[in-house]
């Protein structure tokens, strides 16, 4: 769907802040394992979860750097998809595109406060740009 946008400058926005958050959930994938092959290393040493992630063990120091990582890359979607949200798409595929930011910036998990702005405006720039009536209405 984004890859058929053409020269929608919004599009290419939410494009480039979907390929941020992909690269944020292949930080976290990482961090996952890193964190069960420290644990599987610290356990035997009689360290705890705390003092092992504190540890100077190599792989507590790349799950370190991760998690700067995935929290820099939180405050930058959070900012950016506000930003998105406040934005009004122009286009058919503008709103398509912040309906799919919106359920990608939720997730599976927490709340996040953009979401529901970008999935409200997204919905109603779609139904204007195509003439649709809500249901309900």
């Amino acid at each position: 769907m984004l890859e058929d946008a053409g020269d929608d400058p919004f599009v290419r926005a939410v494009a480039d802040l979907l390929a941020l958050d992909a690269k944020r959930e292949t930080y976290v994938r990482r961090w996952q394992q890193l964190e069960t092959q420290l644990f599987a290393i610290a356990t035997p040493l009689g360290m705890d979860c705390d003092e092992a992630c504190r540890s100077n063990i190599f792989k507590a120091r790349v799950m370190r750097k991760l998690s700067r990582a995935i929290s820099d890359a939180d405050r930058e979607l959070e900012a950016q998809a506000g930003r998105l949200a406040a934005e009004r798409a122009g286009s058919v595929a503008g709103a398509l595109a912040k309906l799919k930011l919106g359920i990608q910036v939720q997730g599976p998990y927490d709340w996040r406060c953009s979401a529901l702005d970008l999935l409200r405006g997204g919905l109603a720039e779609l139904l204007e740009l195509t003439g649709v009536e809500e249901a309900g209405s």
